[in-house]
């Protein structure tokens, strides 16, 4: 039997929630999985703008099943022991496309 989406990536998200007694913020970290396939490119990349305005190519693309939450832009995430920048998520009509660029 084949397995559509045999990988898992996951990333880490900080919230702040209120304040100790002592003023400090309180800050809740949360690790968020999401199953899905990954795929490196092989030939043709896309272009996107990085968070300090540079024009950056994604090196790979993880394709999600529908109906999971989005990751939020510009958050390290690992696939496959492999660590990537999120540079783009496109929700389309039948899964989630999130475009990676890989961090050393």
């Amino acid at each position: 039997m084949v397995v559509q989406y045999p990988d898992l990536l996951s990333y880490t998200t900080a919230t702040v929630g209120g304040q100790d007694e002592w003023g400090v913020p309180i800050e809740t970290l949360t690790t968020h999985k999401l199953k899905g396939r990954y795929e490196n490119y092989n030939g043709n990349r896309k272009e996107f703008i990085d968070k300090g305005g540079e024009t950056v190519f994604a090196t790979a693309k993880y394709l999600a099943e529908f109906g999971q939450d989005l990751p939020p832009r510009f958050v390290t995430a690992e696939v496959r022991g492999m660590r990537f920048e999120i540079l783009n998520v496109h929700q389309g009509q039948m899964n989630i496309t999130i475009y990676l660029r890989e961090v050393k």
